[in-house]
């Protein structure tokens, strides 16, 4: 919840926070044989910004309109490799 919104995901979306702030969760369904797994992953904002400037990119016109919270989905690709680092981490 941020101000008066709620943002409520399932699975296959993920938390997207564009600057810090104090995030609480509540996780409402798990159980032993479907466990709720959670990852934190920070990212290095001006490492970010860097790569479309070394790969020459344009900068997007005009001011792009951000929110600092939404939900994502997390695409195969992603999933994959978050389930290969948990994986070594185990």
């Amino acid at each position: 919840m941020m101000g008066g919104e709620v943002f409520d995901f399932a699975p296959g979306h993920s938390p997207l926070t564009t600057v810090d702030l104090p995030v609480i969760s509540h996780v409402s369904s798990a159980t032993a044989s479907e466990p709720f797994l959670g990852l934190l992953l920070t990212i290095d904002a001006r490492a970010v910004l860097q790569v479309p400037e070394e790969m020459g990119l344009p900068r997007p016109p005009g001011q792009l309109a951000h929110h600092p919270i939404s939900l994502e989905p997390v695409d195969g690709a992603l999933f994959d490799a978050l389930a290969r680092l948990v994986r070594l981490i185990g």
